[in-house]
């Protein structure tokens, strides 16, 4: 009896130990940072890393393409073909990205339909590490869901909620994979 007494006792000093190792091998990535001149290939062109603005990165392939990153890769702007979309203040992803973390903010969305912006409620969540593939290989990425519903009901019927995912590749430092609206998902 004293010898499952003493096992207990160990096992039970023990599991604090375990338990704290098993949340430190939880897969993290923490932010990058970048400098201009980087480049982002994506699936609709080469995005160079053209000016630091605002505290923001500015992408550009070419004149009317860019998007603004905030330095936690939030998109701030998004221009393609010349119509803009904006999200002020953009929501702040937490970092670094664990599985399980979210966030909510509410912000201004303005569209090229909304040009004087809609009060918007933005969530992101990291729903999973995973094995990802795109043309540039196989890389280990968080998938982040993120959505966006206008604050007011009345305005769904004209506004609908917009959702998207982005793949974080800690490997590649960069968002290597989208799904969804443009104006939510870098693609």
């Amino acid at each position: 009896m004293l010898r499952r007494w003493s096992a207990l006792a160990v096992f039970l000093m023990l599991l604090p130990a375990v338990s704290t190792a098993a949340l430190t091998e939880q897969p993290r990535a923490d932010r990058p940072t970048y400098s201009v001149g980087e480049k982002w290939l994506r699936t609709d062109g080469s995005y160079d890393l053209v000016r630091l603005e605002k505290d923001r990165y500015v992408f550009s392939a070419g004149p009317g393409q860019e998007i603004h990153l905030t330095r936690d890769l939030a998109i701030a702007k998004f221009v393609r073909a010349h119509q803009v979309v904006e999200f002020d203040p953009p929501v702040t992803i937490g970092w670094p990205l664990q599985v399980g973390k979210w966030g909510t903010s509410t912000g201004m969305w303005r569209t090229p339909d909304f040009p004087t912006g809609l009060l918007a409620r933005l969530m992101w969540s990291v729903d999973a590490y995973e094995e990802v593939r795109v043309p540039a290989g196989s890389f280990k990425a968080f998938r982040l869901s993120l959505s966006a519903a206008p604050t007011a009901s009345h305005l769904e019927a004209r506004w609908p909620s917009r959702t998207g995912k982005l793949w974080y590749a800690p490997d590649a430092r960069q968002f290597i994979k989208a799904e969804g609206r443009p104006e939510i998902a870098l693609n």
